[in-house]
């Protein structure tokens, strides 16, 4: 005749540091911190929808017009600094060539009389 234990249960484990309960508290508050955050954050969504329920408008399309705005605002800016960016360098081209061209010495325009001799000038 013998003892034989098929399965037993482990109800109640203690140490004098308590260090097995202390194992799971970070663990605990962990859980507890994400449920608070679901929590608020379940409440906030169920604000917003019955706000707009009650407004009877979606967001959405207001956004992606602010958006679209936003977008055609800021490629007109990037046109207009590039039209004047094109427009300082042509203007700082044209003062290079007028500087330039009034350091240079002038070529004059008429011709200087060659000299000849009389006989083929025609005689007065």
């Amino acid at each position: 005749m013998g003892l034989e234990v098929i399965s037993f249960t482990i109800k109640e484990v203690r140490d004098k540091n308590e260090y097995i309960t202390n194992m799971g508290k970070p663990d605990v508050a962990r859980i507890k911190r994400d449920a608070d955050v679901a929590t608020a954050e379940a409440d906030r969504d169920t604000a917003i929808k019955r706000a707009l329920a009650q407004r009877g408008k979606r967001p959405w399309p207001k956004a992606q017009a602010d958006q679209e705005r936003v977008l055609a605002e800021t490629l007109s800016l990037a046109k207009q600094a590039e039209s004047q960016r094109d427009l300082e360098v042509k203007r700082a081209q044209f003062l290079e060539v007028q500087s330039a061209s009034r350091r240079r010495p002038t070529r004059p325009t008429t011709s200087r009389p060659t000299s000849c001799s009389s006989k083929w000038l025609p005689s007065r």
